[in-house]
């Protein structure tokens, strides 16, 4: 029994003086591994935010004449890049009417001085100055602009390049001159009616003053000239300055030579020939009629 106690005694002195040199070791070995941590881990630096532009279509408006100005507008925080003012490639900013595409235009026309290359930065442009048929037309229309069409632009937000707004056009108040009727009379003369079909009376330069000649008719017949007037010679009493009245009156009657001769002829009348007066419709001041004249 006394040995058994004598031997465990010696195990614990054993185990206690091997403990703080155990202890020590797992210390230094972590501490190694710390370091062998620091030497192998890298530091990561931050990734910069790409900074871009943001094209919109900030405004849709009616001006003058039932022309259309668009704004367009950089948001971003970038300047628009080279390529959006490229010739051939550049951004394309695409309109479209009741649905229909109505023109489109590159970036580069609307901003040549490329004022978009500064964020926050605006430039407005009227839809084809001068171009004819692009005017809105009277009524209510749906207009839509997308700006960057064919995404040449590289955005932070490629969702808001599109505006549509509602226009109202509201026809100005202008004559329309048309030509109802050409027919053969008595002795093969041939009688003209002209007709006021606008909401607005003829200007009065056109019945007095040094400029009454520009507002003339034309006659034709079998595609030769047959005569020409100004309008007030054909309207002395200045019917036409009343909106939808009419003038009717014998072409040149008792002149020699301007009766109709025998046979079938074309005969076309055109009012306002030399396009001086401002008329709501400039398409539809000629009429033309096969008309006989029988001799005897």
């Amino acid at each position: 029994m006394k040995k058994l106690s004598f031997i465990l005694m010696a195990v614990c002195f054993i185990f206690s003086m091997a403990s703080p040199s155990w202890a020590a070791s797992k210390a230094k070995d972590v501490t190694r591994q710390n370091k062998i941590i620091k030497k192998t881990t890298k530091k990561i630096a931050p990734v910069k935010k790409q900074l871009l532009s943001d094209l919109i279509v900030s405004n849709i408006v009616l001006i003058k004449d039932c022309k259309i100005k668009i704004t367009i507008k950089n948001i971003g925080q970038a300047g628009v890049p080279d390529i959006a003012y490229h010739t051939n490639k550049g951004a394309v900013v695409q309109m479209y009417k009741n649905s229909a595409p109505w023109g489109g235009i590159r970036l580069g026309a609307i901003d040549p001085a490329k004022k978009l290359k500064t964020p926050g930065a605006s430039v407005s442009y009227i839809w084809f100055p001068g171009a004819a048929n692009l005017d809105l037309g009277p009524g209510i229309h749906s207009i839509k602009v997308i700006v960057d069409n064919n995404n040449a632009v590289k955005e932070s937000n490629e969702n808001n390049n599109t505006l549509t707004r509602r226009l109202t056009c509201e026809s100005e108040s202008k004559p329309d001159l048309i030509v109802t009727d050409i027919r053969v009379v008595k002795d093969c003369w041939l009688q003209v009616t002209l007709k006021n079909a606008g909401t607005a009376g003829l200007p009065s330069w056109a019945y007095s003053g040094p400029n009454t000649s520009w507002a003339a008719v034309q006659m034709l017949t079998d595609g030769g000239p047959w005569g020409g007037m100004a309008l007030k010679v054909f309207d002395p009493t200045g019917k036409l300055k009343t909106p939808g009245a009419s003038v009717t009156g014998l072409w040149f009657k008792g002149s020699p030579g301007l009766e109709l001769p025998p046979g079938l002829h074309s005969v076309k009348v055109i009012v306002d020939v030399h396009n001086k007066v401002d008329e709501s419709n400039d398409v539809n001041n000629t009429l033309t009629r096969r008309l006989t004249c029988e001799s005897g």
